[in-house]
């Protein structure tokens, strides 16, 4: 649990983590995947002050992270440096350190369109993050011959780091011009809801899907991307393998708001966004030995909101979504095999804003 005191403005927060080094020829039958650092992270938990406590996972933290950058080296690099892959030998050799950026929704990943600071100097309490880690061991492929070592039970260290903006004095906080007791400081952000995890059905047809778990507000988008839990084998461990849903209609109380057949979701995805829907991966495999291959984990973005960017600025332009009362939101799309064991998770994006007032914060949606 990381706390933030009250104080000047907060616009980034970090997690440092390092994996113990190994004694010689103690991890020639391991491996672990690209960007450990995040399948590490279970769940993120915040809260603003006295603000209501949200929950997010790592992968769908991650996704968020990667869909907001402005260009693809700069998404591979995001990933990258969430923690080097390590096969055979090369848990021996050096401390593998994993860096991970915690997107939330006053934070963002890149200087462009970066928001204002978060400010904390108006709070009458604390920032609180806390960060939710799996069982390492739960991240360690090994094969049926292989063990891991004890120093691989624990990690050899971690730390949060923060970016904060001081003022150049404190009379230019807006607790000294303003009486926040009786006005409200209004702070636009985009809020990414607890991801929804739905079982799908062993068939390469369409199949079809109701999205639950609305919150009232206005809904952006929702992402979504299918994972497949063999890829989470004790001799793989690739968590944060992505696949495109194939075949993707998604349509509310009737209405058709995206159809993506035959993979066009990539094309539509890229020019209304500022990167292709993708990250540069590396699979792990084993046979006789372990392996690495590129692929691209992917995932596609349903729209309920007009695509619009603003400049390089931290200014904020409100492009009203969909409010999903009572009609119904219908997904029809198809997997790439017939399996039982496909899940697709849904994430999704919400205009909201936090109201700071009375030394204390809500979100308002």
């Amino acid at each position: 649990m990381f706390t933030v005191p009250a104080n000047f403005g907060l616009q980034g927060v970090c997690l440092q983590m390092a994996l113990q080094q190994v004694a010689s020829a103690g991890g020639t039958n391991l491996a672990i995947a690209r960007g450990w650092g995040y399948a590490l992270i279970k769940q993120i938990s915040y809260r603003i002050g006295g603000s209501t406590q949200f929950f997010v996972t790592g992968d769908q933290m991650l996704q968020h992270a990667l869909k907001r950058m402005t260009n693809q080296q700069a998404k591979d690099d995001l990933f990258s440096l969430g923690g080097s892959y390590i096969t055979g030998a090369g848990f021996e050799v050096a401390t593998n350190r994993a860096y991970v950026f915690l997107d939330l929704p006053f934070t963002k990943a890149t200087s462009e369109g970066m928001p204002v600071p978060l400010p904390s100097d108006i709070l009458g309490s604390q920032v609180q993050i806390t960060v939710e880690l799996r069982s390492l061991s739960d991240l360690i492929a090994v094969n049926s011959t292989g063990t891991i070592p004890a120093t691989l039970t624990a990690l050899a260290s971690g730390q949060f780091q923060i970016q904060q903006l001081l003022m150049a004095s404190r009379d230019d906080s807006l607790a000294t011009r303003e009486n926040m007791a009786t006005h409200q400081y209004v702070f636009p952000c985009e809020f990414v809801q607890q991801i929804q995890q739905v079982p799908c059905a062993n068939t390469t047809a369409v199949q079809t899907i109701t999205a639950t778990g609305f919150r009232a507000g206005s809904v952006k988008s929702i992402e979504a991307w299918l994972t497949l839990d063999d890829d989470a084998g004790v001799t793989k461990r690739n968590y944060l393998k992505w696949y495109i849903p194939q075949n993707v209609t998604c349509t509310y109380a009737g209405d058709v708001y995206a159809r993506f057949d035959a993979g066009i979701s990539q094309l539509w995805n890229l020019v209304n966004g500022k990167s292709s829907p993708y990250v540069n991966g590396l699979t792990i495999s084993y046979s006789g030995g372990y392996s690495t291959a590129t692929e691209q984990y992917g995932w596609v973005t349903l729209p309920f909101a007009q695509t619009y960017d603003c400049a390089n600025t931290g200014d904020f332009m409100l492009v009203e979504g969909l409010n999903v009362t009572n009609g119904i939101v219908s997904i029809a799309f198809s997997t790439p095999t017939a399996s039982a064991n496909w899940k697709l998770n849904l994430s999704y994006i919400y205009n909201a804003s936090a109201v700071f007032s009375q030394s204390s914060c809500e979100f308002v949606f």
